[in-house]
């Protein structure tokens, strides 16, 4: 397609004796994009039905790619803009227009991936709280959250927990180097006074 792309294809990258489900759906996860080939066939394959629904429910954007006219038609497809690579259409000019589309906010397309990989990754070592966004990520993480509704693909829950969570975090700990400060200060004027004190009585005099 583009040496800027790379392609993740079920039959290809599945290996052997993998859940293979399981697998298809990590692959849909970690992409930006989804292009749906059309045919006869896979408007009516009940696995590649279920890969659209969860393409779907990851909030990805989809790219319905007709390579020949489906009758009936996937509902879930119906209100998306197709893109007709058909024996009729000019090849080049249908993957011009692929590409320029691909091209409109790459960037919402992988922070969405990015982050969504990253919430992945904490809930899987049990929310540990050293896979939170620290620093630049958590400002970056924030900027994108802020400006989701000029967004697409739209943030999922799954986003925007594990973005509060790093706020949350980063606010605790705020508060502890805060504290610490706090104490710290209080600790070492109490420490002078402790030293200073005999000398002003042996004085009788203090400096107030």
């Amino acid at each position: 397609m583009s040496p800027n792309y790379e392609i993740w294809v079920d039959w290809e990258d599945i290996p052997p004796a993998v859940e293979w489900w399981e697998e298809i759906k990590r692959g849909i996860e970690d992409s930006d994009y989804f292009l749906f080939m059309l045919t006869p066939n896979s408007a009516i394959s009940k696995v590649c039905g279920q890969e659209l629904e969860y393409a779907l429910s990851q909030g990805k954007r989809i790219f319905p790619i007709v390579i020949e006219q489906p009758d009936p038609v996937p509902l879930s497809l119906r209100s998306i803009n197709w893109m007709f690579f058909t024996p009729e259409e000019d090849f080049g000019v249908c993957l011009t227009k692929l590409l320029n589309a691909l091209n409109i906010n790459p960037e919402d397309a992988r922070l969405h991936t990015k982050f969504y990989g990253l919430w992945r990754d904490w809930v899987f070592h049990d929310r540990d709280r050293s896979y939170l966004l620290r620093g630049k990520q958590l400002w970056e993480a924030t900027a994108w959250l802020v400006a989701s509704d000029n967004n697409t693909p739209l943030p999922l829950q799954e986003h925007r927990e594990y973005i509060w969570a790093s706020q949350l975090a980063q606010f605790v700990r705020i508060k502890r180097i805060a504290t610490g400060i706090i104490v710290s200060a209080i600790l070492g004027v109490l420490i002078t006074l402790h030293f200073l004190t005999p000398s002003f009585c042996e004085n009788g005099s203090f400096p107030f």
